[in-house]
């Protein structure tokens, strides 16, 4: 089985926000830069002058029937995407089905409402909370989202499987469950960053490998990590599910 996580590195929110005021003035743009400046209806606002963008942007503000618009202002240079790439992971479903399973219907979100925690058990817009240069990525605390709790598919915390403990954590991008002790597997994962984690081997459950995307942890590990783990900017799912 295949799976993957869409990741966004930065501010979701602020970018969302940036995007709308862009598609506002895309919009603009096609339907009255003809008119005031004369500009081809399909031109690219982001090869706009200083002059021309200064002059839609003042007509914009005084215009009534287009300054009311949500969300009120614009910008003719597109917003810095956020989306840092797609990890596609190989499951090892055969060894360690039950862990797989719960990942799977948790990229999914086809479980809905989490028994234990009452909250939607989906992985998607969840944040990586625990970002460690040359160790890991942790996240999928899809109750509090700090890493203080979890859920599961199975109603809270489940048992090691013992294939997965027996896997060794080798290889940069190693797929594994985080939890608080044996036997208390919630909804919390992590890929690592580094080779050869042997202070991991037998204390959690592997249950994949990244085959696609390694350029993506190179992107979070460059721009999102610290030495005690707390995130320099926001690391989220954007999207996910399986194949």
């Amino acid at each position: 089985m295949k799976a993957f996580l869409d990741v966004n590195v930065g501010d979701v929110r602020a970018y969302q926000r940036e995007k709308a005021s862009y598609d506002l003035g895309c919009e603009y743009l096609r339907k009255c830069g003809p008119m005031l400046l004369g500009l081809d209806p399909n031109v690219d606002p982001n090869t706009l002058d200083e002059e021309s963008t200064e002059l839609l942007v003042d007509s914009f503000n005084c215009d009534p029937t287009w300054n009311t618009k949500d969300p009120g202002v614009i910008r003719l240079r597109a917003p810095e995407d956020i989306r840092a790439g797609r990890l596609v992971f190989e499951l090892f479903d055969a060894k360690v089905p039950k862990t797989c399973e719960n990942f799977k219907c948790l990229l999914t979100g086809e479980k809905g409402t989490g028994k234990s925690s009452g909250k939607l058990l989906h992985y998607k817009g969840c944040c990586f909370h625990r970002i460690i240069a040359g160790f890991m990525m942790q996240g999928g605390d899809v109750v509090k989202g700090d890493g203080s709790a979890g859920d599961s598919i199975y109603g809270g915390k489940f048992n090691d499987e013992k294939p997965g403990l027996k896997i060794k954590h080798l290889d940069r991008g190693t797929l594994a469950m985080a939890n608080g002790g044996k036997n208390t597997n919630t909804s919390q994962f992590y890929v690592t960053f580094g080779e050869n984690l042997a202070q991991l081997d037998g204390k959690h459950v592997v249950f994949g490998k990244v085959v696609e995307g390694t350029g993506v942890l190179d992107i979070v590990e460059r721009q999102a990590a610290s030495k005690d783990g707390k995130p320099l900017v926001p690391v989220t799912i954007g999207d996910c599910g399986v194949y």
